[in-house]
């Protein structure tokens, strides 16, 4: 085995593995000298230790660090280009080989094998004999991967990190849009950043971004056109945008997203109702607090809650097992996921995802007053809050809940439409591969990828406007939920409406340790049995009925 063979099997054996709402996130790069290609100085590799007689000591210069070179270009793929082949000389076979690897990992991996007997009749001997450098590898990876002609299914090659990286320590701040090619080379808005500049000043997935400071998108690369929409914190950006149909010019100032922008969020609202935001599925420990507090809401609230509404607006997905212990929390039981995979061997393996009801041994372990609570969370009235920025992940969950979970109604606008799963990896390169590895239905077989989630209801948020029409009418629907039932909340007179003409909560709680425990000390004699119920909760949710998985 060659070494370039054995440094790709190295990345996949170092590779720590996760699936993820749209992708198998991996650890950092596991080749040294991929880290002299970051801006941490802490990654810097260290120089090999001399050793020997004095006279065997290398007096060549030393090679220039990253940061030297960048005092000389911003170039990110020169920089690149001389950092590798002065750290990695690899002769032009063993360029070749990494290729070849590359090459294998799709094929192998892809969900869609049938989609590649074209493309591996071309890519697999078109770069033969044609790689001499570093570049030439990057850009074959590049041609090779694009060549599927699957948007999720892409390499990032070590130039683009490198210029994502100067954009950090330049400390530029985004728009806040995620822009699509359209077909004619125009650009329009496909996905919103939470707390963006982009979200404050009304921009909506669907809208076309014309022109940045007088400079037309159209015709540019992706890249240059998302160089446009960045700038300093406070800098502003004259955009020609196309909304409604209509051309408007308006000039934004940039502001970076609030700190707790991408926090999961909690509050008591109006007649018992629970708030739940939840921007991403990647904060693992900030999700097993909102549980938590759910938890807690419920056992210590007059009445108990009445209802929840759960807001995925703007969530990006993340991390799937997150999704299934939030479904675990608010479903019964029954099939919750289907998934097509390929195994290792490459054959492509249907499975499906349930969650069994709890077994006498685990409601054993529970206190027994804290039963009905998980009992109340399955079956009260929620509504779910979902827009164009809602993918993956937290399409996962508001699909599912709208087929399978009783009293549940989903409000907004209709979500991404991205039913598929990705396997990134660091390649010795120093860039990612990501490979559509995965898809999913609901449980009904429903395949949302480029459709959607359709909501029950349709609310569409007023331009420009700081009222959330969307949350109002979510509060309304369960308050008369709640009225309607004759529920044991304190209710608002007869023809008051003022906190139905308020659109939103008061401000939110973000999920920190210190909420947890201020709450709890309010509640002394309920510590004992009920803390251990709470942590059983996450515990049990979140990894005992994963492995209770049936296959199909």
């Amino acid at each position: 085995m060659k070494l370039v063979q054995k440094l790709m099997l190295g990345a996949m054996v170092l590779t720590g593995m996760s699936i993820s709402g749209g992708q198998v996130l991996a650890m950092d790069s596991p080749f040294p000298y991929c880290k002299l290609l970051s801006l941490d100085p802490s990654a810097l590799v260290a120089a090999p230790a001399v050793t020997g007689p004095q006279s065997a000591v290398d007096n060549s210069p030393r090679p220039p660090t990253i940061f030297e070179l960048l005092k000389q270009t911003t170039d990110a793929k020169a920089i690149v280009n001389q950092i590798l082949t002065q750290a990695a000389p690899l002769k032009p076979e063993e360029l070749e080989s990494m290729y070849d690897s590359v090459f294998q990992l799709i094929s192998r991996d892809y969900i869609e094998p049938s989609r590649l007997t074209a493309w591996a009749a071309t890519y697999k001997t078109k770069y033969k004999g044609k790689i001499n450098s570093w570049g030439d590898l990057n850009s074959a990876i590049a041609d090779m991967t694009s060549a599927v002609g699957d948007r999720w299914t892409y390499y990032k090659d070590p130039a683009a990190i490198l210029a994502a990286q100067i954009s950090v320590a330049e400390k530029s701040v985004y728009f806040g849009v995620a822009l699509r090619l359209d077909t004619d080379g125009s650009y329009e808005v496909e996905a919103i950043q939470p707390g963006s500049t982009a979200q404050s000043v009304g921009i909506r997935e669907g809208d076309g971004i014309i022109s940045v400071n007088g400079t037309l998108l159209k015709g540019l690369s992706k890249q240059d056109a998302e160089k446009l929409l960045k700038g300093a914190d406070n800098a502003q950006l004259r955009i020609v945008s196309l909304q409604d149909g209509v051309q408007v010019e308006n000039t934004y100032t940039l502001h970076s997203p609030p700190d707790d922008a991408n926090q999961a969020k909690a509050d008591l609202v109006s007649n018992n109702i629970a708030y739940i935001k939840l921007p991403s599925f990647m904060d693992v420990q900030g999700f097993n607090k909102l549980i938590q507090i759910l938890v807690g809401m419920n056992v210590k609230t007059p009445g108990g809650l009445q209802g929840i509404v759960l807001d995925l607006r703007y969530n990006g997905g993340g991390l799937v097992p997150m999704a299934k212990v939030l479904i675990r929390a608010l479903v019964e039981r029954g099939v919750i996921l289907n998934e097509r995979s390929r195994d290792e061997q490459g054959f492509v393996v249907d499975s499906k995802t349930s969650i069994p009801p709890l077994s006498d041994i685990e409601k054993a372990k529970l206190p027994a007053e804290l039963l009905p609570t998980l009992d109340a969370l399955k079956h009260l009235p929620m509504v779910v809050l979902i827009n164009g920025s809602s993918a993956s992940a937290s399409e996962i969950v508001s699909g599912t809940l709208q087929e399978v979970r009783p009293d549940t109604t989903l409000v907004g606008e209709r979500s991404f439409g991205k039913g598929v799963e990705m396997a990134v990896r660091p390649l010795p390169t120093c860039g990612e591969l990501a490979i559509t590895a995965a898809a999913y239905t609901t449980p009904s077989g429903k395949w949302l990828h480029n459709v959607g989630v359709v909501p029950d209801v349709v609310v569409h948020q007023p331009r420009g406007s700081s009222d959330d029409a969307q949350l109002a009418y979510a509060i309304k629907l369960l308050v008369d939920k709640t009225r309607t039932n004759g529920a044991n909340v304190a209710v608002l007179p007869p023809g008051d409406t003022s906190i139905l003409g308020t659109p939103a909560p008061r401000p939110l709680e973000v999920v920190k340790v210190v909420t947890w425990q201020d709450r709890v000390l309010q509640y002394r004699s309920e510590i004992t049995r009920g803390a251990v119920g709470l942590l059983l909760l996450s515990i049990l949710g979140g990894f005992v009925w994963l492995t209770r998985r049936s296959k199909s």
